[in-house]
């Protein structure tokens, strides 16, 4: 994912932490999107998308506002339909750390 610039005052440096619980969409909080922490998010997504049997076509729009870091929901807001049509695979391509 492309960093936008800087939407809100809420700090960075604070590691983001993820949580879920059994038959609703998992949860990321605000900060730092570590590797482990997407990798959680993933495992958790794919869990209920099996357990509510989510189509395919509305996978990402079930999960995307469990992001609640407030650069990526404005992110995904701006350009849900694309990235709804691109699936989840590359949802979570976009959201992979870079450097």
């Amino acid at each position: 994912m492309t960093q936008p610039a800087k939407t809100t005052l809420l700090s960075t440096k604070t590691t983001a932490r993820y949580s879920s619980e059994n038959g609703k969409p998992p949860i990321v909080t605000s900060g730092e999107l570590t590797p482990e922490l997407l990798a959680d998010f993933e495992n958790g997504c794919y869990a209920y998308f099996s357990m509510k049997d989510v189509n395919d076509d509305k996978q990402v729009s079930k999960i995307a506002w469990g992001l609640q870091d407030a650069r990526v929901q404005v992110w995904y807001r701006a350009n849900r339909d694309e990235i709804n049509k691109d699936g989840f695979s590359e949802f979570m391509k976009s959201l992979e750390p870079t450097g």
